[in-house]
């Protein structure tokens, strides 16, 4: 045996249609509070014939052939997406990690910080904002050394966006 695993699936796992990322196309819509039509509890009912953009394109890290995350980050398992290198802000590339449900549980925050940590790799988390159950907007906080650190949430205070 070489150490090479599997290929990973999408399927059972529908994270990043169940409402946790915003979809917003002419077919396809999704947000926090609205999962996509197509998303069921055993997976996605056009799974074979699911459009290029956003769905074929996505890019779960835990998915990605090369992944280094372990199998129990899958995203339902693990309460967070996680996307490498997805976002590139002033000559940096930034890791992206997005909660399944409205924050990232603790014991896979800490794992997710120290992983970025040992890569130095500057990390975002956007955590949802809910009030009466209602999603009410996003949370963004930046997991980097100091002066990054510093200048991105400024950048971001001042009305910016990453995506």
């Amino acid at each position: 045996m070489t150490g090479t695993r599997q290929p990973r699936q999408c399927q059972p796992c529908t994270a990043c249609c169940d409402g946790w990322l915003v979809i917003n196309t002419a077919n396809i819509k999704a947000c926090p509070g609205m999962p996509c039509t197509h998303s069921s509890s055993s997976g996605c009912r056009i799974y074979q014939q699911r459009p290029e953009n956003p769905c074929r394109n996505f890019n779960c890290s835990w998915v990605r052939e090369d992944s280094p995350l372990p199998e129990w980050l899958r995203p339902d398992l693990s309460g967070a997406i996680v996307q490498f290198g997805e976002i590139k802000w002033q000559g940096y590339v930034l890791d992206l990690v997005v909660p399944v449900g409205e924050k990232v549980p603790e014991h896979t925050l800490n794992w997710l910080m120290q992983f970025a940590e040992r890569r130095q790799v500057p990390m975002v988390v956007a955590e949802h904002v809910a009030g009466d159950g209602i999603f009410t907007g996003r949370k963004t906080m930046v997991y980097a050394h100091q002066p990054l650190r510093q200048a991105l949430i400024d950048w971001l205070n001042a009305g910016n966006v990453l995506w």
